[in-house]
């Protein structure tokens, strides 16, 4: 346990810290600020077996911590590899993450007690960058490279390379969030990484789906003009509740309010306080069934306190600012007309990408918008 300032928690080796099972238990708790975490070794469940004997637990868990560098680290056969949720201006950096049977890296809005009570800061300015995350695969489970939960603000993801033997890679990455960047990564040594689904119709759209590590992909033909981009989670979670993020803490709460979620869809959550003020709201159900154009009200009541406000954010639209280059092996049209999200370019009609080209896109104010071609 490594809890304080101007720490260094260098170059141990930790193993088996874990019940008699080698299953439960926890590496390095580095709850800190202005501290590093460098070169360590630690490894969970040394008879680690993903179907008979999978692991648990946290490898490096420095939730809360405040200017804290995480590298060079090698983190083994645990539930999560690193938990950053509740940092801030905090590195994630050159780790190797190795068969951690929940997430790799794990980026809540908050660190938070069971009773409602949370650390002092919400998430922010969280770099994780040139690691390696390989991702077990277990028949009927999901486990994550990166997920991201609850709206957590500022994650820049950057350079990783993620391991898979099977799958989609649609698992590298989850972000239930509105802001962060991805750059550079690779799927299985490939920076280029193809399309694993050719385009389909989902929702009445002809919609191109991409890897959501992806800055990248190839796009080998559609029988149709391209109506709808989304990522791999974007199209499968359109409908849920995803998060929900605080506008207002208000003031006064002497115990967490109750989150009221307007209609019928089914979504639940819990809200989290410190000093009076809500702080964050994790989901505890994602419902199903609304729509996008139309998130519901959200409320707060008890808890003693006045004055928070919050958002629901419906589906996953790629963050502002969102990068995306669409190698074309073959002649692909996208529209302009009839898109969702709305595709805009200089002709203000369907584009041809020729044969052999590339197409760069760029996402803001809810649009993606073509910026140029390139051969």
């Amino acid at each position: 346990m490594a809890q304080g300032q101007y720490l260094q928690v260098n170059g141990n080796t930790c193993v088996l810290n874990a019940d008699s099972n080698h299953q439960y238990g926890g590496g390095i708790l580095a709850n800190s600020s202005n501290s590093q975490v460098i070169g360590n070794t630690v490894v969970g469940n040394v008879n680690f077996n993903p179907s008979t004997n999978p692991a648990y637990g946290y490898g490096i868990d420095a939730g809360g911590s405040v200017n804290i560098v995480i590298s060079s680290n090698n983190i083994s056969s645990y539930g999560y590899g690193v938990d950053v949720g509740g940092c801030q201006n905090s590195f994630v950096s050159g780790n190797y993450i190795f068969n951690c049977m929940g997430q790799g890296v794990f980026v809540d809005v908050i660190e938070a007690s069971e009773n409602g009570l949370c650390f002092p800061n919400p998430t922010s300015n969280i770099t994780i960058s040139e690691n390696v995350i390989n991702i077990p695969i277990v028949s009927g489970s999901t486990f994550y490279g990166i997920l991201i939960n609850n709206g957590a603000q500022g994650i820049a993801i950057n350079n990783n390379k993620f391991l898979l033997t099977s799958g989609d890679g649609s698992n590298c990455l989850r972000a239930r969030t509105n802001d962060y960047t991805v750059k550079g990564n690779l799927f299985n040594g490939d920076s280029i990484i193809g399309s694993h689904y050719g385009p389909s119709v989902i929702n009445g759209y002809q919609t191109f789906r991409y890897l959501d590590i992806a800055d990248t992909i190839q796009l080998s033909s559609s029988a149709t003009a391209i109506q709808s981009i989304l990522s791999m989670n974007a199209s499968t979670y359109s409908s849920y509740l995803n998060f929900i993020i605080v506008t207002s803490g208000g003031s006064g709460y002497t115990s967490a309010p109750t989150v009221n979620i307007a209609g019928s869809g089914g979504a639940s959550a819990q809200a989290f306080i410190f000093g009076g003020v809500v702080l964050g709201i994790r989901m505890t159900n994602f419902g199903s069934g609304y729509i996008s154009s139309s998130p519901p009200a959200v409320s707060f009541t008890g808890g003693g306190g006045t004055g928070a406000a919050a958002t629901a954010y419906i589906g996953l639209l790629p963050p502002s600012k969102r990068e995306l280059r669409i190698i074309c092996n073959n002649a692909i049209l996208f529209a302009e007309t009839g898109t969702n999200p709305p595709q805009n370019n200089y002709t203000e009609a369907t584009i041809t990408a020729p044969a052999g080209t590339s197409i760069s896109w760029f996402f803001t104010f809810g649009s993606w918008n073509a910026l140029s071609f390139m051969n």
